[in-house]
Formats: C-alpha cells, sequence, structure tokens
C-alpha cells in the first residue's frame, strides 16, 4: 500500500475557478519524519510493556491500521456545492 502522495483544492465561484492549487504531500511526510523518529521509542517501549503483561499486540496493530487508514485515503473526492459555489477536493 502506498500512501497519497498529492491533493488537489479547487474553489469555484460563479462557474469559475478561484482557487486552484496542488498540495505535494510528499513533503508533509518528510516534515513528519523526524516527529516520528522521536515517538517512535515510545511506541516500542509500549508494544514490550503489553507484550509482557499479556496485552497482546495491541499498540503494534494500532500503527499497521492508521498506516492502512491513510493509504485508503487515496482516490478519495470531496465536493461541495451550493448555488454559487463549488469546492472540490481529490486526494491522488
Amino acid at each position: 500500500m502506498i500512501p497519497p502522495m498529492l491533493m488537489k483544492f479547487a474553489i469555484y465561484e460563479g462557474g469559475k475557478k478561484k482557487i486552484n492549487f496542488w498540495i505535494p504531500l510528499f513533503f508533509l511526510y518528510l516534515l513528519l519524519l523526524p516527529l516520528f523518529l522521536i515517538i517512535l521509542p515510545f511506541l516500542v517501549a509500549m508494544g514490550l510493556i503489553a507484550w509482557l503483561f499479556g496485552g497482546g499486540k495491541t499498540p503494534v496493530s494500532l500503527m499497521g491500521w492508521l498506516y492502512e487508514l491513510w493509504c485508503a485515503t487515496s482516490g478519495t473526492v470531496i465536493e461541495v456545492d451550493s448555488k454559487k459555489d463549488r469546492v472540490f477536493i481529490r486526494i491522488f
């Protein structure tokens, strides 16, 4: 599974594009990488404590579930329409 890499954001007013831009999400991943590396030892410690006390692999599987959820957002299209305006968001 590959996480989404781009997001398109567009706002239309009166049928004409007012705002249209692409957000490269892979730059966001680079910014979040140091934060993840700081949190990683705590996640490993939580996993070891849960494993030692019979909690199973709950913290570790939670990280896998969150990753799968984030990867599943690829292909999502959000459109909000009103009489005059429209907002369009697409995640690639």
